[in-house]
């Protein structure tokens, strides 16, 4: 979704790169110890037992049993939960589990849920369902969680963390933070090959992209994708191919580009303080929010 364009350092980098809550991760760090490397790397090796909706998790036992006391080994989970409902609206709604369990991108021969089921799974579909206190996360009306788009922006900002005071590109799941010195080039890249428009961001700066390509099968002529409406459980069909958001946060980046993916461009509430690029099937480009030099490769 996003490709790293340009980066130049003169410093030894250290490479960190796994595989984890699904996706690749890549972290290149200037001058990064060996402690600080290993502990990273066994930070993110570890979120899929916070995270992994399907396996034996700390989110698969909160799921299962709707209710799960804070701990020192859970602690993250609470705190992408309490740092993801801000955002909940009828386009962004991490009790959305319900949904996406009824569907499998992975099938050989997959096929989109019955309406009944998508009905029947719409009653515990809610974020006032979940209910969040200081030692304690509650799930009411049999809500489950699903943290798909927050989890690798959480990370993210967390490994951020973790190496201040070096300079380096932290790659998550495709959602990209920069801690160099000098602005980075990035890249969104299209789908059918090459890259669809690029910018630059400043130290402390991320970037995420939420696209229709992504996990996807077409079913009778229909192109049915991950990104599903809160509404409905149902794939989001309002033109996009691609929604990427700018912004100081991994989090808060990997959240609004689905959000803003599930609003379409005309309902998009976007702030002065985030760059929003939205990309329609045809490939036209739209940008809101903070004033940024876009260079559109179509054009």
């Amino acid at each position: 979704m996003l490709c790293l364009i340009f980066l130049c350092s003169c410093k030894k980098q250290a490479e960190i790169n796994g595989f984890s809550m699904d996706a690749p991760y890549s972290i290149k760090i200037n001058g990064l110890s060996k402690e600080k490397r290993a502990e990273i790397k066994e930070i993110l090796d570890k979120s899929d037992r916070i995270f992994d909706a399907f396996e034996d998790s700390f989110l698969y036992t909160l799921n299962s049993e709707k209710s799960l006391k804070r701990t020192e080994e859970n602690k993250d989970l609470f705190d992408a939960v309490r740092l993801a409902l801000p955002f909940s609206n009828e386009f962004f709604d991490i009790s959305v589990r319900p949904y996406t369990k009824l569907w499998d991108f992975s099938a050989e021969n997959p096929v989109p849920p019955t309406e009944k089921a998508l009905n029947n799974a719409k009653k515990s579909v809610g974020y006032e369902n979940i209910i969040l206190r200081e030692n304690k996360i509650i799930l009411n009306n049999e809500s489950e969680i699903e943290l798909g788009a927050v989890a690798k922006g959480y990370m993210c900002d967390k490994v951020y963390a973790l190496a201040d005071g070096y300079e380096g590109i932290f790659d998550i799941g495709g959602t990209v933070k920069s801690s160099y010195n000098k602005p980075v080039s990035i890249g969104v890249r299209d789908p059918d090959g090459g890259i669809l428009c690029s910018f630059y961001i400043e130290k402390g700066e991320s970037v995420s992209t939420s696209g229709s390509y992504e996990r996807s099968f077409y079913y009778n002529d229909r192109l049915y994708h991950h990104i599903l409406d809160p509404k409905t459980g149902i794939s989001v069909d309002n033109g996009l191919l691609s929604v990427t958001v700018i912004s100081d946060s991994a989090l808060k980046s990997d959240i609004l580009s689905t959000s803003y993916f599930v609003s379409g461009i005309e309902k998009a509430n976007v702030s002065n303080d985030i760059t929003v690029i939205f990309v329609t099937k045809d490939k036209e480009i739209t940008v809101k929010g903070k004033e940024r030099d876009i260079k559109r490769m179509y054009d």
